[in-house]
Order: structure tokens, then C-alpha cells, then sequence
């Protein structure tokens, strides 16, 4: 009876669902999710330092702009640490992306106009290379 009384209990109940959740659910959706593949967009931007204050701000409008287009799941933006003294500052900005075909959305439908309006902002004030990526 005490038994029974304990296996019956919110407590046991709530700690099995956690275990069972842990332990047996968890592993099952990580390995799923390791199986699909992920597409990186990488921007990587060398800015004119008189132009990095302004160029910073729009990109605050600019990257809402990308991930509102539907097509990325996420982005991540990182300036690059160790350069020459002097050079120029570099960021990349890294877009995720559920797959190539819905990069190639992106690039056909969104892209030029998008980057228009970087280029009219900041015309011979930065450098920009894209590369697409797979995560392992």
C-alpha cells in the first residue's frame, strides 16, 4: 500500500516525466536535429573606419530587415579581433538557413534590393564577400 501511494504521487509522477523526458525524448530530438543540415550565409565585411559608427547603426535595421525576409532561422554578428594595426575593421554577420533552397529564396527575391541600399549607403566605403556554408 505505501507503495503503491508513492508510485501514485505527483512527485513520482512529475520525476518520472523528467526522467523519461531526459532520458529518452532529449536523445531522440538531438540526434534528429544533428541529421538536418544547416546552411551558414556568411557575410564577411571589411568597413572604412570613418564609416564604422554609421555603418554599425544601420546594420541594426538592416539585419532585422534579412531575418524578417522569413527565410533564416537565426543570425549571429562578430567582429574580427586580431588585425593588423592601422587596417580597417572587419564583421561578418552569419544568417542560418534550413536549407539551400530557401538561400536561394533569399538571394533570387530579397538580395538585390537589400544590398542596393547597403551600396547607396555606403558606396566605397566597404568591402563585402558572401559565402555559403554547410554545419557539420
Amino acid at each position: 500500500m505505501l507503495i503503491d501511494n508513492f508510485i501514485h504521487s505527483k512527485f513520482t509522477g512529475y520525476f518520472l516525466l523528467q526522467f523519461y523526458c531526459q532520458f529518452a525524448i532529449l536523445p531522440v530530438v538531438q540526434d534528429i536535429c544533428k541529421k538536418i543540415p544547416m546552411i551558414l550565409y556568411n557575410v564577411t565585411v571589411k568597413v572604412d573606419q570613418s564609416a564604422e559608427k554609421d555603418w554599425l547603426d544601420y546594420m541594426r535595421k538592416h539585419v532585422p530587415d534579412v531575418i524578417g525576409t522569413g527565410c533564416f532561422t537565426g543570425y549571429r554578428m562578430c567582429r574580427l579581433l586580431e588585425q593588423p594595426e592601422g587596417d580597417d575593421p572587419t564583421y561578418t554577420i552569419q544568417y542560418e538557413c534550413e536549407s539551400k533552397a530557401i538561400l536561394n529564396v533569399y538571394l533570387e527575391k530579397y538580395a538585390p534590393a537589400l544590398r542596393e541600399e547597403v551600396n547607396q549607403l555606403f558606396k566605397d566605403r566597404f568591402v563585402a564577400f558572401r559565402t555559403v556554408m554547410e554545419v557539420l
